[in-house]
């Protein structure tokens, strides 16, 4: 009995400061699908900062983020964050869909609602196939979109 009441203890501890009891750290956020391409290909995705999952297990890492209020979506700035992929990959995901067609994708662009900047709990990412760091939308080869998860 004393030996489950420490692995308790030890999880609510480790849960609250960000580690899981499996050992690895916790998502800082948890987006859940939104749009109808979300939904059927990616579907829930956690974010920590350093990586994307998808499906709980396929793991995307990023590399050091750039933050512009330029980055134009619709041909409008908004405030976002670019991240390199490394390495550039394009995962086969537990639905059997790619993200962005057969090329791997190497730059992800992160930032609020889609439709309402002035949202605080939507997320868009964007994917990019093309090597040239990305300053707009236009060039995306996926999109899908966010909310939250509560």
């Amino acid at each position: 009995m004393t030996r489950q009441v420490h692995w308790s203890v030890a999880a609510v501890l480790a849960s609250a400061v960000g580690f899981s009891a499996a050992g690895g750290a916790a998502a800082a956020e948890q987006w859940s699908a939104l749009s109808t391409t979300a939904m059927g290909i990616t579907g829930d995705v956690g974010f920590d900062g350093k990586s994307l999952i998808f499906d709980e297990k396929t793991r995307m890492k990023l590399g050091k983020g750039t933050k512009t209020s330029k980055f134009a979506v619709d041909g409008k700035p908004r405030q976002a964050t670019v991240y390199p992929v490394e390495p550039p990959m394009n995962p086969k995901l537990e639905s059997g869909n790619t993200l962005c067609g057969d090329d791997p994708i190497k730059f992800v662009a992160i930032f609020g609602d889609y439709s309402d900047p002035t949202s605080k709990t939507g997320r868009t990412l964007e994917l990019f196939d093309a090597g040239k760091l990305p300053t707009s939308d236009a060039d995306s080869c996926a999109m899908f979109t966010y909310v939250l998860a509560k």
